[in-house]
């Protein structure tokens, strides 16, 4: 599509057009799989789940897919929320979010009445993701999820995700500051890092710090191994120097 001939002044009402549009579409495609779930015809077409259809038959990315079965699935539990879905006043996000929530605590055998349903969607209207979830953790503190999640991304490298305390998040702040001056912006991975190293070297005194990463000791039988003789230590992001002050540190 060419824009050169159009004005600044339609572009702009162009888009919010499309928007609105996006949006009833969004809400057609929600309540067509509530039908198909309904129908259980992912089933008849050789999908174990409606999660797998999404995925597979509809090509949605797994993220993506679970949002519209959640939202979805609120929209049937509570219609009333298809006009504030329609009007962009309750994002796909904030409607997964708090549905999953909803999801656990009925797991769990907890009632939740259908005004604090409704109370609690309407906290959500017009909020940001991260607002979203501060309003969810003040509702429903228990029910934050603490599960960790680990992903392979590939033979060297792994992707966690954890929950974890505002109090733990402060201290990891700490630990930052403390090596500043060898690093002044660690990534949460490297600060992890050094204090891996460090409660190594504190609790493994034998252990050594070469220039790839904090060795812990082996026994005589590993020592003797063929593959110990010929291996060699993988590298990791921490410089070394900062490594030897970590190992400083612990001997002190």
């Amino acid at each position: 599509m060419l824009f050169k001939n159009i004005s600044d002044t339609d572009l702009l009402s162009n888009t919010k057009n499309l928007a609105s549009q996006e949006r009833e579409l969004l809400l057609e495609i929600l309540h067509h799989l509530c039908e198909i779930e309904e129908r259980k015809l992912f089933l008849e077409i050789g999908y174990p789940s409606l999660w797998a259809y999404c995925t597979q038959e509809l090509k949605y990315s797994e993220s993506s897919a679970q949002r519209r079965i959640e939202a979805m699935r609120a929209l049937r539990d509570l219609p009333i929320l298809e006009n504030r879905i329609e009007s962009g006043a309750l994002s796909l996000s904030n409607v997964a979010k708090a549905q999953s929530t909803l999801r656990r605590i009925k797991k769990n055998k907890k009632t939740i009445s259908l005004d604090e349903k409704l109370t609690l969607f309407s906290a959500l209207e017009n909020k940001s993701q991260k607002a979203a979830d501060h309003i969810l953790a003040e509702h429903f503190p228990e029910e934050v999820v603490k599960n960790d999640r680990l992903k392979v991304l590939s033979p060297q490298m792994s992707e966690m995700k954890i929950s974890i305390p505002n109090e733990t998040l402060k201290k990891l702040e700490r630990v930052k500051e403390h090596f500043s001056h060898e690093n002044p912006h660690p990534s949460m991975a490297e600060v992890i890092e050094l204090m891996v190293d460090f409660v190594i070297a504190k609790k493994e005194p034998l252990a050594k710090i070469t220039d790839d990463a904090l060795v812990p000791p082996l026994r005589k039988s590993e020592m003797k191994s063929e593959n110990f003789r010929n291996s060699s230590a993988p590298r990791r992001a921490v410089p070394a120097a900062t490594r030897r002050q970590v190992w400083q540190k612990a001997k002190s």
